[in-house]
């Protein structure tokens, strides 16, 4: 038994960037809607050139540099995890952003 969760660990570990990022991710696909409605109606009234420079500024660099710096921060905070305690939480992460995605009727 030690052996298996030697492996999963080993693995999980050599991939937590990979899988951080996928999480954050996923949370930005299931959540992504709601952010957009609600800069939507922060910027409606503004012109439309305005309006496409903020959601380009938004989609590229807000979203691209949550993505960046949440993935360190995931990777940070299951790094420090002992080993059952990360692979349990992070097994634990995707169920739950699965019961969030079916949730929002997007599985």
């Amino acid at each position: 038994m030690n052996e298996i969760i030697g492996s999963i660990n080993s693995w999980m570990r050599g991939q937590m960037p990979d899988l951080c990022m996928a999480i954050i991710a996923t949370i930005l696909v299931i959540y992504g809607n709601e952010i957009n409605n609600v800069l939507k109606r922060h910027i409606s009234q503004h012109p439309f050139y305005m309006r496409l420079l903020i959601f380009i500024l938004v989609a590229a660099f807000g979203y691209g540099l949550a993505t960046v710096l949440l993935t360190k921060v995931l990777i940070q905070f299951y790094g420090s995890m002992p080993t059952i305690t990360m692979i349990v939480a992070m097994i634990g992460t995707f169920v739950l952003l699965g019961f969030l995605a079916e949730r929002k009727h997007q599985v």
